[in-house]
Formats: structure tokens, C-alpha cells, sequence
């Protein structure tokens, strides 16, 4: 590809970008991603490749627009459209369309030519590592999706079969499952380098979070039940009468309590008696 023609193309991408996890620098990186693989492999069509590469993200602004939209459609016709209006050859442009139609990450259109499978692994490559967890979390900044979803009790979702949009989410439906999509031996080689690093952070993100949910959690229903059974105790084992012995030990039990019964939130008013008949047990027996 001629520097003119190369300079036409992407001057047409700087300004269809619209998006900071899509920007100019992520199509620069496939760009680079996709000559290296390009290297490992025989029969490539640069012309067709390096047309795709900088095109195949055109369509994200429509789709950002209109999420029932698929980007990879709509860029296609954009880019197909495109080259047509500035005098490239009709079989060139189909070319490059069916790489930008089949490069983003579903099962029911996959690419054929090796031009495609290249453009579909060095995408995808920017969604491995280290790289992919930062440009995951900036998009779902971007659209307001939260980093992970928690139940009415308190669970904290890992994200596997959760149909709520979050970080947690798409790393269990996409980012954790594309590690055996790539198609070249290159390209499979460098994600197999960058996986670890994914792995471990949302292990690490999740272990976090899960942690203050549950600890918090604890502590929240173990001082409403203190606070509930302490209005039922004898004056003297209340308020300014009761001894620091006597709230240690109530505090023990009622967490141990908590703990027998095995349920993540309860209703404090469902296990109030069982509560309260250790409670007196072991002021009476103990104080």
C-alpha cells in the first residue's frame, strides 16, 4: 500500500472515532498486532489487511448511538461505500468488507479469508491481558455499566451467567473465554503470554469485593440483633449495668449464632428467639 493511499484511509478513520476504549490508538495497536502475526503467516494480501485494520471500527459511533446496531455491519457497508466513492476496485472493496463484517467476537459469522482471521485476531489481542481489563473497564465507565452485580442478600455475582451488563459479566462471557477463539499460531502464542495477568486480576478484584460485602455484612446484623436483644435482657444486665464481660460474651454468641444458622442475610426478626434464648443462657450462666 502507497503512503497516499494509506493517509486517505486513515484520515477517514480519525474521523469516525468517537470513543475513548475505541480510539485511534486501539486501531494503531490491531494495526501493529496484525503485521506482527501478518509476518508468521504466507499469502497475505498487506493491501487488503492494513485497509481492514484501520477501518474496523468505523461503525462504533452508529452503534453507540443505536446499541441494537452492530458495528461490525455497519462498518463493513461504511468501509465498502468508502473505497467505492474513491475509485477502488469493487472485488478490493468486498474484501475488505467481509474482514471488518466478521472481526468482532460471536460464532455465528466467522472470518474465512486469512486477511479476516488476522484482523480477528489482532483485535482480539487488545481485548487479552493487561490491556484488555483497562480498555474493558474504560468502556463500561463509558456506558455506565458497573463494575460487578450483587443480590438482594448480599452475594456478590462472579458474573458467570449473569444477564446483567458489568465488568464481572463480560469478563466471565467474553474476555475469559477468548483465550482459545484465535486463529493463527502467532496470535494464540502472545494471548497465552497475557492471560495469567487477566486471570489474577479479576480473581483478586473479585476476592476484594466479596470480602468487604461479607465482613460488612456480618457486622451489621450481628449489632442490629445486639441492639434488638439487649432491650429484652434484665435491668441489670443492660445499658450502664452491663459489664464488659457480659458484652463480650454476648457479642461471641450471637455472632456463633449467626454463623450455626448459615444464611447470608437474614430477616433479624426470623431467628430474634434463637438469639435470645443463647443470649440469656450465657449472661445467666456467665456474669
Amino acid at each position: 500500500m502507497n503512503r497516499e493511499t494509506y493517509c486517505l484511509l486513515e484520515e477517514f478513520m480519525l474521523c469516525s472515532m468517537d470513543d475513548a476504549a475505541h480510539d485511534k490508538e486501539h486501531i494503531y495497536r490491531v494495526l501493529y498486532n496484525a503485521l506482527e502475526i501478518a509476518k508468521t503467516e504466507t499469502n497475505v494480501n498487506y493491501d487488503v489487511l492494513i485497509a481492514a485494520c484501520l477501518l474496523h471500527d468505523i461503525g462504533r459511533k452508529e452503534q453507540f448511538e443505536n446499541p441494537a446496531l452492530c458495528h461490525a455491519i455497519v462498518g463493513s457497508e461504511k468501509a465498502w461505500q468508502f473505497l467505492k466513492t474513491h475509485g477502488f476496485e469493487a472485488f478490493y472493496a468486498e474484501q475488505v468488507k467481509q474482514c471488518i463484517r466478521t472481526h468482532r467476537y460471536r460464532k455465528e459469522e466467522p472470518p474465512q479469508s486469512l486477511e479476516a482471521k488476522i484482523l480477528f485476531d489482532a483485535d482480539k489481542l487488545d481485548v487479552a491481558g493487561a490491556i484488555g481489563i483497562a480498555r474493558t473497564l474504560l468502556y463500561k465507565g463509558i456506558v455506565s455499566e458497573p463494575l460487578y452485580s450483587v443480590l438482594p442478600n448480599g452475594v456478590v455475582l462472579t458474573g458467570e451467567n449473569d444477564s446483567t451488563p458489568s465488568f464481572f459479566q463480560e469478563y466471565k462471557y467474553k474476555l475469559e473465554n477468548l483465550y482459545s477463539s484465535f486463529y493463527t499460531e502467532k496470535a494464540t502464542a502472545i494471548a497465552k503470554e497475557r492471560q495469567h495477568i487477566a486471570v489474577a486480576f479479576y480473581n483478586k478484584l473479585y476476592q476484594e469485593i466479596n470480602a468487604s460485602y461479607q465482613s460488612g455484612i456480618d457486622e451489621l446484623i450481628v449489632n442490629d440483633i445486639t441492639n434488638f436483644c439487649f432491650r429484652f435482657l434484665p435491668k441489670p444486665y443492660t445499658g450502664a449495668f452491663a459489664g464488659p464481660k457480659t458484652k463480650f460474651l454476648m457479642s461471641l454468641t450471637i455472632t456463633m449464632s449467626w454463623k450455626i444458622n448459615c444464611i447470608q442475610l437474614p430477616q433479624i426478626p426470623v431467628h430474634i428467639n434463637i438469639s435470645r434464648i443463647i443470649i440469656h443462657h450465657t449472661v445467666f450462666c456467665n456474669d
